[in-house]
């Protein structure tokens, strides 16, 4: 497609040729540079257009820069991401005994971001895991929203693996560790649940709850 002559008088580098890829954009004109020249026989010498070198935008000249971010960030968040590592080696050992490696990957990930950011949501956590040394921890993790519901809707369905887990940490349990146990209490209205009545706030708050440990 011929370049139009205010395109072709734009200045630009020597020894360049304007290509026209006839694609509306930023990028429809591009500025060769020339690679050396390709012989015919019984003809002239042609000349042979090597790499792109920049583009002809808005009847300027703009030199081929890099991508932004091509490879991720340049620096990634340590500190946290180290620590929660630290103290949750033996419950990755656990998952992969249990479930795939990715998997156990997936697990890992999902937790350590929701310990670094209690509040983050799934649409969050791709980003906040290439931010952080989380990405390097556990490489390859998919964590896309999409397949973190699909990846959660799979470990909830699997109820034996989920019983082999928890055995397993159960185990590990010695009689001179100190345990830690929570609890929460969430109302609960049905009335085919009895739990509920051994809760002091639901006889001053007026609910019925049910404390969960």
């Amino acid at each position: 497609m011929a370049v139009p002559e205010s395109i072709r008088l734009v200045e630009r580098p020597v020894n360049t040729i304007v290509d026209d890829n006839g694609r509306d954009g930023p990028f429809r004109y591009a500025d060769r540079e020339r690679a050396g020249t390709k012989y015919v026989a019984g003809g002239n010498p042609q000349p042979r257009n090597g790499c792109v070198i920049g583009h002809v935008i808005g009847f300027k000249f703009v030199p081929e820069v890099e991508k932004t971010a091509p490879s991720g960030p340049e620096m990634l968040s340590y500190g946290s991401a180290a620590l929660v590592r630290s103290v949750t080696r033996d419950i990755l050992s656990d998952l992969l005994t249990i479930y795939p490696a990715q998997d156990a990957y997936t697990i890992m990930s999902i937790a350590t971001l929701r310990v670094i950011r209690p509040s983050i949501t799934a649409g969050r956590m791709s980003t906040h895991s290439k931010r952080t040394f989380v990405c390097v921890d556990y490489p390859g993790t998919a964590l896309s929203p999409n397949t973190i519901w699909t990846f959660l809707q799979r470990l909830g369905q699997d109820g034996g693996k989920r019983k082999q887990f928890y055995q397993k940490r159960v185990e590990m349990v010695a009689e001179d560790h100190h345990v830690a146990i929570d609890g929460t209490l969430k109302q609960d209205t049905s009335t085919v649940n009895d739990l509920s009545e051994f809760s002091y706030k639901a006889r001053v708050n007026g609910c019925r709850e049910i404390s969960v440990l």
